[in-house]
């Protein structure tokens, strides 16, 4: 009886727990409009129709309607699908198709061998391994990237990038354990503790990342350096720089090196204005007003969409609050305040000390 009643139990406990991790995403999603957000949150919504539809099932025993079954068995393909693009989100510019394709591939047997299960006994069998393989692959990659995370934070994220890892433990080591193993406490069997430990781990992560936005910028890149320069007199406005512990040449020689190379180019090729450099280990993106003589700079070692974004709503702020000072000979200092635009367009990147 205990057996049955936890049946039923612990998915709404699982679901509980995916809808709290969804309100949470919900809210990050709303203040920061981060991809990954919006990924992770459609993510905990097919968690929480994975548990209820198999907490109602089991609730209703043999008066359940078989699409709550149905429900059941797609859900945590499309849960484990919105992982794995999350992860591609916070770790890359695009979505890396050799695991992509791996994971459809997978994906599209167990749905097949599930329909066809009841016309052969032997494709139960090999139904269950195909389960058990779609369960592994997405929980060691998210395992693999949150020990990257926690091996590359600076020491000022250590506490969340930590919260991270233990959830990714929970979803990479002990959730394939209970799937393919089973899971005994006191000799009683926890009936849905895959989806418990699943539910639990994406809640901490959801937790760290929304504490802490600055875990989605540890993978995909490391930003160094950001300059405001005036594109006439190539006199440095404001600076800031991340990898504090990198050394720049001085921000005026800097500046006046990049106007030297945009008119040479553009005097050369006749195409423009120059948006880009590229080098081997680093990106400069440079982004100009159209109203004022005036460009931003960001050196990076890549690029990613939000980064971009964050570097467009920097620019766009500079160059409306200070806009008074651009052809006025003040102080550097009285672009100080441009600080404040650092933490408001930048709240995903590290510093490094």
């Amino acid at each position: 009886m205990l057996y049955w009643s936890l049946h039923s139990i612990m998915p709404f406990v699982a679901a509980s727990i995916f809808a709290l991790a969804f309100s949470i995403g919900l809210k990050q999603y709303i203040k920061s409009r981060y991809p990954f957000a919006l990924l992770t949150m459609l993510g905990y919504f097919c968690g929480i129709l994975w548990a209820l539809s198999n907490g109602l099932y089991y609730l209703f025993q043999y008066y359940s309607p078989t699409f709550l079954w149905h429900i059941y068995m797609v859900m945590p393909i499309a849960l484990l699908f919105f992982l794995l693009l999350t992860l591609d989100s916070i770790s890359r510019d695009s979505v890396e198709p050799i695991k992509m394709i791996v994971f459809s591939a997978v994906s599209a047997s167990t749905i097949t061998l599930y329909v066809f299960r009841d016309l052969d006994p032997l494709i139960v069998g090999v139904y269950g391994f195909s389960y058990i393989l779609l369960t592994l692959i997405p929980a060691f990659i998210w395992l693999y990237y949150t020990v990257r995370i926690y091996i590359k934070a600076p020491k000022d994220l250590r506490k969340y990038s930590t919260i991270n890892l233990i959830g990714g433990v929970l979803i990479g080591i002990l959730t394939p354990y209970a799937v393919v193993y089973g899971f005994n406490i006191f000799i009683v069997n926890i009936p849905a503790l895959n989806m418990l430990l699943i539910s639990v781990g994406l809640l901490l992560s959801a937790y760290a990342f929304a504490k802490e936005p600055k875990l989605s910028g540890i993978l995909p890149f490391k930003v160094l350096k950001i300059s405001v320069f005036h594109t006439q007199s190539g006199i440095s406005l404001f600076s800031h720089t991340w990898m504090k512990k990198s050394t720049f040449m001085d921000v005026d020689v800097f500046s006046g090196m990049l106007i030297g190379i945009n008119t040479i180019l553009n005097e050369t090729f006749k195409k423009g204005e120059l948006q880009e450099i590229k080098l081997a280990e680093a990106l400069l993106i440079i982004y100009r007003s159209e109203q004022y003589p005036v460009a931003t700079v960001l050196v990076t070692t890549r690029s990613s969409h939000t980064l971009r974004e964050g570097l467009k709503n920097f620019s766009e702020k500079f160059f409306s609050e200070f806009s008074l000072y651009f052809d006025k000979d003040v102080h550097m200092n009285t672009y100080n305040p441009a600080k404040q635009l650092i933490t408001e367009c930048f709240p995903f990147v590290p510093e490094y000390k």
